[in-house]
């Protein structure tokens, strides 16, 4: 991180939020400014020309490399949740790691908004939308619905009042026995983002919780806990019994329904973005991608005495896919969303 030079901070706080850097004047660059400072001021709405030209230079020069911005939400279909193949057509574009909620006859698919340009035309806005939602590209939750399960309509009234001021990713939505919801996520603040922090294991992050009455107005509810954990998935059952599955693949159980946890160990394979799956029986599955070089799409399987057994059958052969979410399919079957890349020259092969 750089710290600001006096003069030149100076020299750039004298334009108002919303308004565009003449063109005549020297620009600013990343080496000019302390990034915290401007992230604050572009969150807050407040970035004048200086912290434009400053926050345009570091989302061009983070977006080289492989993010949400280079990759799109798609579909698959099954008859039985094994084998899986793509449909055609992108649902969600430039976005990644969806989480797909059935409810009251709809799909709400929550997601992390990849578009890093919409971040730059936020900022020069002087929106606020960040201090709800996250830095879209770098690290944003979005929400779109369905009523088919195939085209899918962004929610503009969605929002998590106090999110991290920062990156906001990796989306899971758990129904609460009263009918209330509970999302987990992983956020990290912009201090800790610019400072080096990435997403390589066994690197610490902190996990939070959010609650909300109808899927669209949430409230962030605090931190949970911080560790080796990313990509959280939870499944409950009853008697306030949960589990959560998290980059690693790590484990850990919470025995009052998922506001305090406990770290349990690995799960024996490498992998990330787990994804647990509750069947009409009762019975549970996980997916997750593996950290070999193509992470192919994997799964376990939970037997009767809640011992886990691997599968090492290739889920959906046909297409790279990560970070997958299910629900049931419309006759029948069921449907698969996950994100690939758009380009498929940046696959990890």
């Amino acid at each position: 991180m750089q710290t600001a030079l006096l003069a030149l901070l100076l020299a750039c706080t004298g334009d108002p939020p919303g308004v565009e850097p003449d063109p005549d004047d020297e620009p600013c660059t990343i080496a000019d400014v302390d990034l915290v400072e401007v992230f604050h001021h572009v969150i807050d709405g407040e970035a004048d020309a200086c912290d434009i030209d400053a926050f345009t230079e570091f989302v061009d020069a983070r977006t080289a490399a492989s993010g949400p911005w280079k990759q799109d939400v798609r579909m698959a279909w099954s008859e039985d949740a094994v084998l899986f193949t793509p449909l055609d057509g992108v649902v969600v574009e430039t976005a990644a790691v969806p989480e797909i909620v059935l409810h009251d006859g709809r799909y709400w698919l929550y997601h992390v908004d990849g578009r890093y340009d919409h971040a730059v035309e936020l900022a020069r806005e002087g929106s606020t939308w960040m201090q709800t939602h996250g830095v879209p590209g770098l690290g944003a939750l979005s929400l779109a619905v369905s009523d088919d399960g195939r085209t899918f309509t962004k929610v503009e009234e969605f929002e998590v009042i106090g999110v991290v001021r920062g990156m906001v990713v990796d989306p899971d939505v758990v129904r609460q026995p009263d009918g209330t919801w509970r999302m987990y996520y992983v956020g990290m603040t912009a201090a800790e983002y610019l400072t080096g922090a990435t997403w390589e294991y066994p690197e610490e992050h902190e996990v939070y919780w959010a609650s909300s009455p109808d899927l669209v107005h949430w409230t962030q509810e605090g931190a949970l806990f911080r560790g080796p954990f990313a990509d959280p998935s939870v499944s409950c059952s009853e008697g306030d019994q949960c589990i959560m599955a998290s980059f690693g693949l790590q484990w850990s159980r919470s025995t009052n329904g998922g506001t305090e946890w406990a770290h349990e160990g690995e799960w024996g394979v490498d992998g990330f973005a787990p994804e647990i799956t509750r069947f009409v029986d009762g019975s549970r599955r996980m997916f997750f991608n593996t950290r070999a070089l193509g992470a192919d799409l994997l799964s376990f399987d939970e037997d009767e005495e809640g011992v886990w057994e691997f599968n090492d059958t290739v889920v959906m052969p046909d297409l790279y896919g990560e970070a997958v979410t299910l629900a049931p399919a419309q006759p029948s079957g069921w449907w698969m969303w996950f994100h690939t890349f758009k380009d498929p020259d940046d696959q990890p092969f």
